[in-house]
C-alpha cells in the first residue's frame, strides 16, 4: 500500500541538498586532517595492507586491487579507484609515493596511464608506515558498506602525509589545495609544537619557510606565504628554473625545473608557437632532452641575445610561472573546516599522541596476560613434583584444571596454561630462560606504564619515532623560497583594427555581422517571406552592444569578436529556437533616453528605467513572459509620445505612452489593449513628426493604403471594436510584421520608416509589387 507523506517542497529540496554535500564532502572529495587520505585513498591502502602487498613482497595486478576494493570497501566506479592509485604512485605529483608502480603510470607530459590490467603495484616503504600498528587498536574501525566487514576510519600515519605530500579535492561549495611540503621542516614543526603546545604560528613560519614540490621551481614571497599560512588560504606564484649552457659553441637557456602541475609538453608548446610567431626573437629553437622525471628544455639562442627579455616573457607569456592556489581544508570527523598551519599540524599531533596511547595500553594488555600466566608456570615448576602427582592423579583434563588451582593456589587460566606446557620446558635452562623471560616482560611493563602516566614520556616517545623517520627519509628542499619576486610584467596587446560594422537580426535567430562597405544584396540575401529582418544596427567592431531578444532576456555582444560573420542566439544564449534579436543598441546611446519601451505579442506592455536596463554584467531578464508569449517591440523614450499598434487581424489604435507605467525589470506588465482571441499584435512603432505617414498594409487580397493621423487614439487596456479594423473579416495580413510606415513625398518614396529611422530600399514605384520587410535602421546608415 502506497503511503503518501506531505513535505514543504523548499524544506524537502534544502535538507537533501545539504545531505548530498555532506556526502560528498565527507565521502569522497576531501581529505582527513589526520592522515591526509581522502576515503578511496584510504581503502586502496588498506586493501593492499590486507592482501599482503608490503615493499617486499611480488607485485598484484592493478586490476586485482581495484577489485578489492570497489568488493569490499569503495561501492563507486572503477575509474576513480584507479585515478587515485595511479596518482599514490606518481613521483612527479607526490613527495613521498605511497604505492609503488610497475609499468605504464603516466606522465609528467600528461600522457594516461596504461589500463589496470596491464599495471602492477604495491606498497612503498613509507606508505606502509601510514599502516604501521593498526593490528594494535590504534584506529577505529566500522562496518564498510554491506556488513561484511570492516575498515579503518582512519589511519595511524606515522608520518604527517597531508603536509608532506598535499592534497587536492572538489566537492560542493569547497575545494581543497595543499600543496606539499618538506618531510624535514614539517617533521620540525611538530616537535617543536610537542615541545611547547602554546607555540606562536611566528615560530612555526621559521621552520616551515614554505612549500616544498616535487618538481622543484621557486616559490614567491615569503610574506605572501606567512599570509596563506596563517589564514588557510591565499595564491603563491611559482616559477621554474632555468640556467645557460654552452654546448657546441652554441648557447642554450636550459629548463632544467618547470612549476608544480605544469604539463611539460604544453609548456614546450607554448615556447614553440612563440617562436614561430616572432614572439620569441632571440630563440632559434626549443628541444625537449628529459628523460622520465629529469627535465631538461633547451632554448637554442640567437647571437647575440637578450636574456632577461626572454625569461621576462615565458614568465608573462607561458606555464614557465603560474599561480598556485592554496586552500587547507580538510574533515576533523565529519565537520569540514579550513585550517591554519599551525591547526594542521596540532591536529596531526594530536592523533599521534592518540595512536601512541593505544598502541601502548593494548601492547600493555598483551604482556601483562603473559607475565600474569608466566608467574603461574613459575610458581607451578618451583613445584614440579607436586604437579606431576596431580595430573597423574587426576581423572581427566577439567578435573586436572580444577586440582590445579586449589593445589597450587593458581588462576584458571593459569592451570590451563600450565597443562599445555610442552615437557622439553622442564628442564633447568628452560625453567632459566622463563625466569628471565618474565623479568624482561616485567620491566617492559614497567616502561609502557610510564608511557601512560607520564605525558612527557609519552611526547618523548612520538619525537622519538618522528626524529627516526626524519633521519631515515628526509631529503633536502626542491624547492627555492625566494625572497624577492623579479617577476617584470609585460602587456602586449594585440593589434586590433577597428571595423565599422551592420549588425542585421532575422527572425529565424541568426545575427549577421557585415563591413560597412558590404554590398545591401549581400545584407538582404536572407531576406523572404519566411525570414524577416527583426533588428538593425551600425557600430564600430570596438564597441559593445545590448542585445534585447524576444524571450525577455538581454546581454552584452562584444562587436571584436563578430566580425564578418553570424551567430545563431538559440545557441550563443541556450534558448528556444524561435528567439531572435528584438532591438541592438549602445549603452551610451541607450543612456540618452529614459525609459525602455517594451511591447509583447500578446498585448503586454510596461516601461523600464533606463538606468535599471543598464545594470548588466551577464544575460538576464528585462521582462517576465506568459508561456506562449514574445517581445516583439523595444522603443527607447526619452519623452511620452504616441504609438500607434496594429494586430494581425487587422485592428489598428494608438496610445500615448504617459498611461504605461514604470515597472521593475522582473515584472510582466500591463494590458495595452484587451485583443479580441486568437489575435496578436504585429507591429508597434511611433510615427515621426518630420513626414506625415502613411501605412501600407498588405493584404491577402489586396494592399491598402491608411494615413496614420485617421487611426484612432484609445485608452491603455480598452476593447478593440470594428471601428479600429482596417480591413474586412475575410482578409488577413499578408506578412505578419511586414508592414512599413512610409511618406508620401515624392523624393522620400524609396524610404521606409519606422520608429524615426530610415532605409532606402528601392523605387516603389519601379517595383509596386515587392515584398516589403520592416528594417530599424539608423538615420545614418547609408546602403
Amino acid at each position: 500500500m502506497t503511503k503518501l507523506i506531505e513535505a514543504n517542497f523548499v524544506e524537502e529540496l534544502k535538507d537533501s541538498y545539504i545531505d548530498y554535500s555532506l556526502s560528498v564532502l565527507l565521502s569522497r572529495a576531501l581529505p582527513d586532517v589526520r592522515d591526509g587520505l581522502k576515503p578511496v585513498q584510504r581503502r586502496i591502502m588498506y586493501s593492499m595492507y590486507k592482501l599482503g602487498l608490503f615493499s617486499n613482497s611480488n607485485y598484484k595486478k592493478c586490476a586485482s586491487i581495484v577489485g578489492e576494493v570497489l568488493g569490499k570497501y569503495h561501492p563507486h566506479g572503477d575509474n576513480p579507484v584507479y585515478e587515485a592509485l595511479v596518482r599514490m604512485a606518481q613521483d612527479f605529483v607526490l613527495n613521498y609515493p605511497l604505492i609503488d608502480g610497475q609499468g605504464n603510470f603516466g606522465s609528467i607530459d600528461g600522457d594516461p596511464p596504461a589500463a589496470y590490467r596491464y599495471t602492477e603495484a604495491k606498497l612503498t616503504k613509507i606508505g606502509e608506515l601510514m599502516l604501521e600498528d593498526i593490528e594494535l587498536n590504534t584506529v577505529d574501525f566500522r562496518s564498510n558498506f554491506d556488513d561484511t566487514t570492516t575498515e579503518p576510519i582512519v589511519l595511524p600515519s606515522a608520518f604527517p602525509n597531508l603536509l608532506v605530500n598535499g592534497s587536492t579535492g572538489i566537492a560542493v561549495g569547497m575545494v581543497t589545495n595543499i600543496p606539499p611540503h618538506n618531510l624535514n621542516e614539517v617533521i620540525d614543526a611538530c616537535i617543536a609544537i610537542l615541545e611547547n603546545p602554546n607555540i606562536p604560528i611566528k615560530q612555526i613560519l621559521d621552520i616551515i619557510k614554505g612549500p616544498d614540490f616535487p618538481t622543484g621551481g621557486i616559490v614567491y614571497t615569503s610574506k605572501i606565504i606567512k599570509s596563506v599560512y596563517v589564514t588557510g588560504k591565499g595564491t603563491i606564484k611559482v616559477e621554474g628554473k632555468y640556467r645557460i649552457e654552452n654546448i657546441q659553441k652554441k648557447d642554450y637557456l636550459v629548463i632544467y625545473e618547470i612549476p608544480y602541475s605544469v604539463n611539460k609538453s604544453k609548456l614546450i608548446k607554448e615556447i614553440a608557437e612563440a617562436i614561430k610567431d616572432k614572439k620569441l626573437n632571440d630563440v632559434v629553437d626549443v628541444i625537449d632532452q628529459s628523460k622520465n622525471t629529469d627535465i631538461r628544455i633547451l632554448l637554442e639562442l640567437k647571437t647575440p641575445y637578450n636574456e632577461e627579455q626572454i625569461v621576462n616573457y615565458l614568465k608573462n607569456f607561458t606555464s614557465y610561472r603560474t599561480s598556485f592556489y592554496c586552500a587547507f581544508i580538510a574533515v576533523d570527523g565529519h565537520i569540514p573546516k579550513q585550517y591554519s598551519i599551525l591547526e594542521l599540524l596540532k591536529k596531526y599531533v594530536e592523533h599521534r599522541k592518540e595512536v601512541v596511547i593505544r598502541r601502548t595500553k593494548t601492547i600493555l594488555e598483551k604482556l601483562s596476560n603473559k607475565a600474569f600466566l608466566t608467574k603461574g608456570l613459575i610458581k607451578a615448576i618451583k613445584n614440579i613434583d607436586k604437579l606431576v602427582k596431580i595430573v597423574r592423579n587426576s581423572e581427566d583434563y577439567k578435573k586436572a584444571v580444577l586440582n590445579l588451582v586449589s593445589e597450587l593456589h593458581v588462576n584458571h587460566k593459569q592451570a590451563e596454561y600450565i597443562l599445555n606446557l610442552q615437557l622439553h620446558r622442564l628442564t633447568k635452562l628452560e625453567v632459566d630462560k622463563l625466569l628471565q623471560d618474565y623479568n624482561q616482560t616485567m620491566q617492559k611493563i614497567k616502561e609502557l606504564s610510564e608511557i601512560l602516566d607520564n605525558q612527557s614520556k609519552l611526547i618523548q616517545v612520538v619525537k622519538e619515532e618522528l626524529n627516526e623517520i626524519k633521519q631515515k627519509y628526509g631529503k633536502q628542499r626542491k624547492t627555492v623560497i625566494a625572497e624577492k619576486d623579479t617577476f617584470k610584467e609585460i602587456k602586449i596587446e594585440k593589434s586590433q583594427q577597428e571595423e565599422e560594422l551592420i549588425l542585421v537580426g532575422f527572425s529565424n535567430g541568426y545575427l549577421y555581422s557585415y563591413k560597412a562597405n558590404t554590398k545591401k544584396d549581400k545584407i538582404f540575401a536572407n531576406v523572404s517571406n519566411y525570414n524577416y529582418v527583426t533588428s538593425i544596427y551600425r557600430s564600430s567592431s570596438k564597441n559593445k552592444v545590448i542585445v534585447f531578444l524576444s524571450n525577455g532576456k538581454y546581454s552584452l555582444l562584444d562587436l571584436n569578436k563578430l566580425i564578418d560573420t553570424s551567430i545563431f542566439l538559440p545557441k550563443v544564449f541556450k534558448s528556444e529556437e524561435n528567439t531572435k534579436a528584438i532591438k541592438l543598441i549602445s549603452a551610451k546611446k541607450l543612456s540618452k533616453a529614459s525609459y525602455v519601451l517594451i511591447i509583447t505579442q500578446k498585448g503586454m506592455v510596461k516601461k523600464v528605467s533606463v538606468k535599471e536596463i543598464l545594470e548588466i554584467s551577464r544575460t538576464s531578464s528585462y521582462i517576465k513572459l506568459e508561456e506562449g508569449d514574445e517581445v516583439i517591440e523595444i522603443i527607447p523614450l526619452s519623452e511620452d509620445l504616441t504609438i500607434t499598434t496594429l494586430t494581425e487581424m487587422g485592428y489598428a489604435f494608438r496610445t500615448n505612452t504617459s498611461q504605461i507605467p514604470v515597472l521593475s525589470k522582473p515584472a510582466k506588465g500591463v494590458k495595452l489593449a484587451s485583443l479580441k482571441q486568437n489575435d496578436n499584435i504585429c507591429i508597434t512603432f511611433s510615427s515621426p513628426d518630420l513626414y506625415q505617414s502613411q501605412l501600407l498594409i498588405l493584404t491577402t487580397n489586396n494592399n491598402k493604403i491608411v494615413s496614420n493621423s485617421d487611426i484612432p487614439q484609445i485608452n491603455r487596456g480598452k476593447n478593440l471594436t470594428e471601428n479600429m479594423r482596417l480591413i474586412s473579416k475575410n482578409e488577413k495580413l499578408r506578412f505578419t510584421r511586414s508592414i512599413g510606415v512610409f511618406s508620401q513625398d515624392k523624393s522620400k518614396l524609396n524610404l521606409v520608416i519606422k520608429d524615426n529611422d530610415f532605409l532606402l530600399i528601392r523605387s516603389l514605384e519601379a517595383q509596386p509589387d515587392y515584398t516589403f520587410i520592416n528594417y530599424l535602421g539608423e538615420t545614418d546608415i547609408e546602403l
